[in-house]
């Protein structure tokens, strides 16, 4: 299992930081954005186990591989409800530009209690899987965070709700 592991370490690197650089520009307030999140998360386990499966010899994946089949045409509809959202922010935005301007100019920087608050409200929010559990280069689990136990999320393609 670890040469099969260590074979496709680099690809695995690659694919957890392109799900991190997505779900960093996705926003957690927004619903098609979160169940975008969902989706990925999901392909991600489902990637895992595939992974597992074949560093043990089992080769017949065909019901991750429908798995994310299915998640991907999930995905591919919120990205586009996404897409089309920030096309009409945009649109409001070119056409009144000034008040573009005056929107900018009224906020102001939040202090250190304001975003000592927000980072307290949208912690529980971070999927679990980038608190606890270590893969490749990207060590999230070693950020400064309240000390947990380190285990590694069940990866099953039967278990609801999972995660990531």
């Amino acid at each position: 299992m670890n040469n099969f592991i260590v074979s496709i370490a680099e690809q695995d690197s690659e694919h957890y930081q392109l799900l991190t650089r997505i779900v960093l520009r996705l926003n957690n307030g927004e619903a098609a954005h979160q169940e975008l999140m969902a989706v990925l998360f999901k392909i991600r386990s489902l990637l895992a186990d595939v992974q597992v499966r074949m560093g043990r010899g089992e080769y017949d994946n065909r019901v991750q591989f429908a798995g994310m089949e299915h998640e991907l045409q999930f995905g591919t509809v919120y990205a586009k409800i996404i897409l089309r959202e920030e096309w009409q922010k945009l649109k409001r935005e070119v056409a009144d530009p000034e008040q573009l301007i005056k929107d900018i100019r009224a906020t102001s920087l939040p202090d250190a209690a304001a975003v000592e608050e927000l980072a307290r409200k949208i912690a529980p929010s971070v999927p679990r899987h980038f608190l606890l559990y270590q893969r490749g280069p990207l060590r999230l689990a070693s950020l400064s965070l309240p000390r947990q136990r380190q285990t590694a999320p069940p990866r099953s393609f039967d278990v609801p709700n999972t995660p990531y």
